[in-house]
């Protein structure tokens, strides 16, 4: 199945918005806006229909649908999973102003004593209500402000629990929404809708991922001290020559022990797959990542994955630069193996803190020798090599003259690619031809 792009999924929503519009007007829609009520109400009926559009796509968005994911990235997929929660959750309270409102008007109650007749006469109006507060909870909890306060793990379970928002409101939806009335086409609209997205869910979060464990049989097989919180672990397991993965990508890894098995955290790749191991460089930056330096060989790993469309195959142009920063070295140093380029024309630039505290510095140093390309280390902290900032545009330019004609992949915590992505810019290289994967939830 060819992959489907980001166009395609806007040009899909786009056309089942209009399809959903044109059937609310089909069913009299418009014949309301003749009084004041029915403008509130008329506001209620689309925005509910647009709201269960936007969680319908919310949870499509992060089901991992392997064609969509290839071809767009799970970090964009995450990052419109967000905006696509945001218009629902605003759409949602409009389409409780208006309802409320507008039949409030229209029988002569006030708006709270309205509500108690929503809740008390109207069918399934408990469970869409209960499904509303979970979804509220879920999106306050996943603002900024409280995703940085939270831990992952809390966040975690929190969202969890969105679920619950797509499958209470279903009832509401059939027994009282506007389109289900006497409409078979639009019934049947509605129902394909969930029943598809549910079963992307089921299949591709669930069914997959515990097909692939059962089948690949994943164990620690190699641990092995990088720097003091940094190490290297190999997993190996059964018929791992069937995955499609390349240099790059991630996996989120679940390490089968008593206390760690239900959490899954994302791991790059640091070395090209080969067919029969996988290799992570993880860096103790929590517990769970503090956890995993210390595991013993044997344990068993659930490996979910491969995400990620940054890659070796993005590179369009004969010369390439790569830049890491930190951990983010891991990705950048599995691409640099998987890049068949004549010698000289890939560049590295590895920013780091000092060099005691930089993971697979001396492979890159190997690799770079064997196959003819530069390496440049650049320390914020070592004493007497200090490079204040190495991603200003006079200073990327001294050192790559061409940077110009490159392809550039970039890795690394936000202020490192938060600076280079500005130098970068301000050196002249295009944004299309600068490749990143974002790690954030």
């Amino acid at each position: 199945m060819s992959p489907i792009g980001r166009y395609e999924l806007l040009l899909g929503t786009a056309l089942l918005t209009l399809a959903t519009t044109a059937m609310w007007i089909r069913h009299g829609g418009l014949d309301q806006f003749d009084r004041v009520d029915g403008w509130f109400i008329g506001l209620g009926q689309l925005t509910s229909l647009y709201a269960t559009l936007a969680l319908l796509a919310t949870m499509l968005l992060v089901a991992r649908v392997p064609w969509i994911e290839r071809a767009i990235g799970l970090d964009l997929l995450n990052h419109w999973h967000r905006w696509a929660a945001i218009v629902a959750t605003v759409l949602i309270g409009l389409h409780l102003v208006g309802s409320t409102l507008g039949y409030a008007i229209d029988a002569e109650t006030g708006v709270v004593a309205q509500f108690g007749i929503f809740l008390t006469d109207w069918p399934d109006m408990i469970t869409a209500t209960v499904g509303t507060v979970v979804f509220l909870l879920v999106g306050l909890t996943s603002a900024r402000f409280a995703r940085r306060m939270a831990r992952y793990e809390i966040w975690w379970l929190v969202h969890l629990t969105g679920y619950i928002a797509l499958v209470l409101p279903y009832f509401h939806e059939t027994s009282t929404g506007f389109d289900f009335f006497d409409d078979a086409v639009a019934r049947a609209f509605w129902i394909t809708m969930h029943v598809a997205v549910g079963v992307a869910l089921v299949a591709f979060r669930l069914g997959m991922p515990v097909a692939r464990a059962l089948r690949h049989r994943l164990r620690i097989d190699e641990v092995r001290m990088e720097t003091d919180d940094t190490a290297t672990i190999t997993v190996r397991g059964h018929d791992l020559d069937r995955l499609r993965v390349a240099g790059g990508q991630f996996f989120l890894l679940r390490f089968l022990t008593g206390d760690r098995w239900w959490k899954a955290h994302p791991y790059s790749l640091s070395a090209a797959p080969d067919g029969e191991s996988l290799r992570f460089t993880i860096k103790a930056l929590g517990d769970d990542s503090a956890a995993a330096l210390r595991l013993p060989v044997g344990t068993r790993i659930v490996a979910e994955g491969p995400y990620g469309h940054v890659s070796a195959a993005l590179a369009t142009r004969e010369k390439v630069v790569l830049i890491g920063g930190g951990i983010g070295i891991t990705p950048i140093r599995a691409i640099f193996e998987d890049l068949h380029r004549p010698p000289g024309t890939v560049e590295v630039l590895y920013r780091t803190r000092r060099r005691d505290e930089a993971p697979l510095l001396d492979e890159l140093r190997e690799l770079a020798d064997v196959r003819g390309h530069r390496l440049v280390v650049s320390y914020s902290r070592e004493p007497g090599e200090e490079d204040p900032d190495p991603f200003a545009p006079d200073r990327l330019l001294e050192r790559f003259p061409d940077l110009g004609e490159r392809d550039v992949f970039l890795c690394g915590p936000p202020g490192v690619i938060a600076g280079a992505l500005d130098g970068l810019y301000e050196a002249g290289v295009p944004a299309r031809r600068i490749h990143r994967e974002r790690f954030v939830y």
